[in-house]
């Protein structure tokens, strides 16, 4: 009997040490009920100091050889919007480049000449321009023209280019009635200033023409600078 009465108070009296545990851990009726308890704020610190940069102008010397800006920075401790010399704690310099060598010169035209006048027997005439350099290279334009329409081509020579002291101006252009690609050629002896004008074409007569024109009638000007 008394083994048996052991057995039911056991349970009984663990179920009460729990039930008291878990009281003790419940928390206060003021936090049950939502209610919290909150610090009130700290004051506000202080403001901090502005970060100020000062550019100048700076000659030419020690920190730079060609000229520069001048770069200080520092904190504007009396916030006064002003970098004080007393302020400055970094400066720095940008310094121009120094100058390259100068190049050498270019090469500058000595003589211009244009020639132009109506070729024998046709209603077209010629022109050709020619700009000789000072090392006797060549730059020239041919054309012929005619009416409303203009035909030519320019070339350059170098000075020891074979042709180079009559430089020829080729180009293409049917002047007869068959479109069967005529050619042209054209020419200024620079000592002479006679041109030669040549048409190359099946339609015409032998193959070709030419025309001779001596200074006294193709109306070349020659300018020298």
């Amino acid at each position: 009997m008394k083994n048996i009465l052991q057995i039911i108070l056991l349970p009984f009296v663990s179920f009460t040490i729990i039930s008291c545990a878990k009281d003790s851990d419940s928390p206060s009726s003021a936090t049950a009920a939502g209610v919290t308890s909150t610090g009130s704020d700290g004051t506000d610190g202080t403001n901090g100091k502005n970060s100020l940069i000062s550019t100048t102008t700076e000659s030419s010397g020690a920190n730079c050889a060609t000229g520069g800006l001048k770069i200080q920075s520092g904190l504007d401790s009396d916030v006064d919007g002003v970098l004080d010399s007393t302020e400055v704690t970094a400066t720095t310099y940008v310094c121009n480049g120094s100058n390259g060598s100068n190049g050498s010169n270019g090469i500058q035209p000595s003589v211009s000449l244009y020639c132009g006048a109506q070729l024998e027997n046709t209603t077209l005439y010629f022109t050709y321009t020619a700009m000789v350099f000072s090392d006797s290279s060549v730059f020239v334009y041919g054309g012929i023209y005619g009416g409303v329409a203009q035909y030519g081509a320019s070339t350059f020579y170098d000075s020891s280019q074979t042709g180079a002291s009559t430089a020829a101006v080729m180009f293409t252009y049917d002047a007869e009635p068959m479109s069967n690609g005529g050619y042209w050629r054209i020419s200024v002896n620079r000592s002479t200033l006679a041109a030669t004008i040549v048409y190359t074409d099946t339609d015409v007569s032998g193959g070709s023409a030419t025309w001779t024109l001596p200074s006294s009638s193709n109306n070349c000007v020659l300018n020298s600078y």
